[in-house]
């Protein structure tokens, strides 16, 4: 094109200058010429006053093209790419022709440009792989480059060659892309310029929150899933370490994993999750979220079962080195030990009862449910005594009873001896004392219960009359 403006202008130079009869070269150069297709070209010979010029073309192989204008200047429209020659004849005005002028022109094609291929998408980072060809021989290429957003992508620049070979990243969350303009030239003729739009996704970077989380038995897990890039999708398989040691693990899809992880084990167990993302066709790298699943307690309670009501002191135990000991007793009250792994409690309900127990052991992991340790409280026994009512005194012989079946028979009187069957459930009594007195007698029972205080039989016991003598006539 540069070399098309300087023969343009030095055409104008020419006219100028024949115009006013002076004798010039009409351009810089002479002899064969290079030349590309489709371009308009000036040629002129030094005019002489008075002579006509013949112009003529004439193709070798198949180089053409079409003359405008007449005179000693004029300019050709190479149309056809080949080798021709370009002739002028010169007539003085005498009428005499002199020896024709030849020069050999060359048309060269213009070139094109093939891209191969046209477009193209790939992940960041990655690496363009546009291969330029040309039907001309020869072509060389060379590009210029932009991006869109600006900003938006790194690793471009303009530059030549046949391999477009540039590592690409896309540091948005967005897809973003880049636009090769690439020209091509052959023999100096400049071919159309092209455009290859290269896509650059972002690949996906995803993160997971937490990434490391521990549960209890028949927790549930909440690990939140979120990318670097825009409309990323996530799935997701599991793992588990020891090998069904943890239940409730699955693969999945979604940002979000919630599962209910179960762990029957004595020990912990380990859900590996890993996790792979996918955006805009784009694979990130598989990342990994773990869950261990502790083991819930089961605590154990010793302790004394059965209990007789109103039983003090009784001693109820469970697991040391815990925390958060919470107690709770059917049946009786707590006395001591609240808050710790040893309580004393006294029963005052008679029937059935418990004792239960929750705590928080070293993983911080709570029973499933307290455990319950039953205890049996039993009633205290009341004795009934039967015997004679009111008797006299220095009776003798007077019989007391109470149930068969007991132990540790105590018998107490007032105004009384007991001569016979003192720690049997029978006693003969003599009364020595008139008055108010009492039989009273404690035992205990066959479960091992004693009376809180002893039963107590009223018994009057009547003075007897004092006969002052027998009187006769």
């Amino acid at each position: 094109m540069r070399k098309t403006l300087l023969r343009l202008s030095g055409m104008i130079i020419l006219m100028a200058l024949a115009g006013s009869h002076i004798l010039a070269q009409p351009f810089p150069n002479s002899g064969d010429h290079s030349v590309c297709q489709g371009a308009t070209e000036p040629y002129g010979v030094v005019n002489t006053p008075g002579s006509s010029y013949a112009w003529q073309i004439t193709p070798i192989t198949t180089g053409n093209g079409t003359i405008v204008g007449m005179g000693n200047i004029i300019n050709v429209i190479w149309t056809n790419v080949g080798t021709c020659t370009l002739r002028v004849t010169e007539t003085n005005s005498l009428g005499c022709a002199g020896p024709p002028v030849t020069i050999l022109i060359t048309v060269h094609p213009i070139p094109n440009v093939l891209a191969t291929p046209s477009s193209l998408i790939i992940c960041s980072p990655g690496t363009t792989g546009i291969s330029l060809t040309s039907v001309v021989p020869g072509t060389t290429f060379t590009w210029t480059v932009t991006e869109s957003p600006l900003g938006s992508i790194s690793g471009f620049a303009a530059g030549n060659g046949n391999l477009i070979a540039q590592t690409l990243s896309n540091t948005t969350p967005s897809p973003a892309t880049v636009t090769y303009t690439i020209t091509p030239e052959a023999n100096g003729c400049v071919g159309l310029p092209i455009n290859v739009v290269v896509t650059v996704n972002p690949t996906p970077i995803a993160v997971a929150t937490p990434a490391l989380q521990t549960l209890c038995s028949n927790g549930t897990t909440a690990i939140g899933l979120s990318s670097t890039a825009a409309a990323t999708t996530y799935t997701w398989t599991s793992a588990v370490t020891p090998p069904g040691s943890v239940t409730g693990a699955s693969a999945g899809t979604g940002n979000l994993i919630s599962q209910v992880l179960l762990n029957a084990t004595a020990g912990s167990g380990v859900v590996t999750y890993t996790i792979s993302s996918i955006a805009n066709g784009c694979s990130g790298i598989p990342i990994s979220a773990v869950v261990t699943v502790n083991p819930r307690p089961i605590p154990m309670i010793t302790g004394l079962t059965p209990v007789c009501l109103n039983t003090t002191g009784s001693m109820y135990t469970t697991g040391t080195g815990m925390t958060n000991y919470n107690w709770n007793v059917v049946g009786g009250i707590i006395t001591a030990g609240i808050g710790t792994n040893n309580i004393e409690v006294t029963w005052n309900t008679a029937g059935p009862g418990s004792v239960s127990v929750t705590y928080t052991d070293a993983n911080g992991c709570n029973p499933a449910v307290p455990t319950s340790f039953p205890v049996l409280v039993h009633p205290l026994p009341l004795p009934t005594i039967t015997g004679p009512a009111p008797v006299c005194v220095n009776s003798t012989a007077n019989i007391y009873i109470t149930e068969t079946g007991m132990t540790s028979y105590l018998w107490v009187l007032t105004g009384g001896t007991i001569t016979a069957g003192n720690i049997t459930n029978a006693i003969t009594v003599t009364w020595d004392v008139a008055g108010n007195q009492s039989v009273n007698v404690l035992c205990t029972d066959p479960n091992g219960c004693v009376p809180t205080s002893p039963t107590v039989y009223p018994v009057l016991v009547n003075p007897i009359p004092v006969t002052n003598g027998i009187f006769h006539n």
